[in-house]
């Protein structure tokens, strides 16, 4: 009788072998690591959503302030020192980057004439695309414009011109009026497009196609 109680009471002690607490932590172990794993991918995709909905919203702000500027566009030739520049200039670099130049309509309610307007510059310069900025239409030799770069990461800039034959050309001005101007900017990444313009005397119509690299 005793001795099989006593064989009872050690049954009842008896804790896990080696090999059990070995598979128990194996098993913890285990599910940490997937959990682990599973919360790294949800963090990361919430990091590249947030990338690619700032690099958006950066494209958007950019096509809206180029096509505002547009909006405004001016048929006013300018002057620098002694040379008159048309109202709307553009061109390319060695590389077929755009550079744009036009006067744009200074605040409705100018207080002196020499204030009524701007001259404004879109430029690709080392990777991004800045607007450059004179406080009038007319300035004299040496003034350098004020530079707000705008993007930053972009491959390339287009800009091409709508003639009236229908051909797309990559200068202006031409002999002939231009219809539209179409906005181009290679970026890092996907690609967008905008459109924007005027009817304010000479300003084009216009449209943009971005293409961004990864």
């Amino acid at each position: 009788m005793s001795a099989a109680r006593g064989r009872a009471i050690r049954g009842v002690g008896r804790g896990f072998t080696l090999v059990e607490v070995v598979i128990a932590v194996a098993i913890v172990a285990l599910l940490a690591l997937l959990g682990y794993r599973a919360l790294a991918a949800l963090s990361d995709s919430e990091e590249k959503l947030a990338a690619e909905a700032t690099r958006w919203r950066t494209l958007d702000l950019f096509f809206a302030r180029l096509e505002g500027d547009l909006r405004q566009a001016m048929p006013r030739p300018a002057r620098s020192a002694d040379t008159r520049e048309p109202a709307w200039v553009g061109a390319t670099d060695a590389a077929g980057n755009a550079l744009l130049a036009f006067s744009r309509a200074g605040p409705e309610f100018a207080l002196e004439p020499s204030s009524g307007g701007a001259r404004l510059a879109y430029q690709f310069q080392d990777g991004s695309v800045e607007v450059l900025y004179w406080a009038s239409y007319d300035r004299p030799r040496g003034v350098e414009p004020m530079v707000y770069p705008l993007i930053t990461g972009v491959a390339s800039f287009r800009l091409a011109y709508l003639a009236k034959d229908g051909s797309w050309v990559d200068t202006w001005p031409r002999n002939e009026r231009r219809q539209a101007s179409e906005r181009r900017c290679d970026h890092h990444g996907d690609a967008a497009r905008g459109a924007g313009g005027g009817d304010r005397g000479d300003a084009p119509v216009a449209a943009a196609a971005l293409d961004r690299r990864a």
